[in-house]
This record gives structure tokens, C-alpha cells and sequence, in this order.
């Protein structure tokens, strides 16, 4: 698992927040923007809108790495 400083949409540096990142733009957002427009187990970035399941999306958490 890969960990962040932050995401890139809000700049949350909240520890232990689910980062994701978008196929087609390649912006990392965490779960709490992503959560704001999912439906279901599907999320939808916030810059460029494309969605896609949650899980193909995450790449790691917010914190400092081990």
C-alpha cells in the first residue's frame, strides 16, 4: 500500500483517508470528496467526472509510510 501527504482535490491530510486515483486525469482524491459523488461502490473524480468501482480506483491511504 502506497501512503500520501494529501490529496490532491482538497488538500485533506486527514491519517488513514483512502486515496484514489483517476485513470483518465490522474488526480489523486480521497475518499472523503470521492464519497460526495459515488453511488453505490462507484466513484466519480471530481476534476474530469469519469467514474469507475472504487476498488479499481484506490491506490493507497493519507499518513506517513511505514
Amino acid at each position: 500500500m502506497m501512503f500520501f501527504p494529501m490529496c490532491e482535490s482538497r488538500g485533506c491530510t486527514r491519517q488513514g483517508t483512502e486515496v484514489f486515483r483517476c485513470p483518465v486525469c490522474q488526480l489523486l482524491f480521497c475518499e472523503n470528496r470521492g464519497l460526495a459523488l459515488s453511488v453505490n461502490d462507484f466513484t466519480s473524480c471530481p476534476r474530469c467526472a469519469a467514474m469507475k468501482h472504487r476498488d479499481a480506483l484506490t491506490v493507497g491511504r493519507i499518513g506517513p509510510g511505514d
